[in-house]
């Protein structure tokens, strides 16, 4: 059976033009940072409305001190009880983020060589 190849749309990795989206976690994993060796927790996100509906997002929040304030504040603007935690651990964050949602502005960027999204000012979809 063929598939008719020429009205397939491909997907795009270009980075989203500047801009707030809502955003919903789509996954987590815990990974090692490549350069560090860090463990890190791995997330893709799905935008959840306007005109790039659908479209993914990725970030990694490194599991180190000096990096939790980022993950927390994503953690308070979607409203989990992780960010009071006085001990959580990477697995009770990678088991407690599916499916939150958040406001987040994003700005290109590059990584390497590889253009890619930079994403900060996380809000609750409440006050966005």
């Amino acid at each position: 059976m063929g598939v008719n190849l020429r009205d397939t749309k491909t997907n795009s990795f270009e980075p989203l033009p500047p801009g707030r989206y809502s955003i919903q976690v789509d996954s987590a994993e815990i990974k090692k940072a490549k350069t560090s060796g860090a463990k890190m927790i791995a997330v893709a996100y799905k935008v959840i409305d306007g005109d790039f509906e659908g479209r993914l997002l990725w970030e990694n929040f490194i599991w180190q001190d000096n990096s939790q304030w980022k993950l927390k504040g994503f953690l308070e603007a979607a409203g989990s009880d992780l960010a009071m935690n006085p001990d959580v651990e990477p697995e009770d964050v990678v088991k407690g983020i599916k499916g939150l949602k958040v406001s987040v502005y994003t700005e290109p960027d590059t990584l390497g060589d590889m253009p890619t999204n930079k994403l900060s000012k996380y809000m609750s979809l409440k006050t966005s």
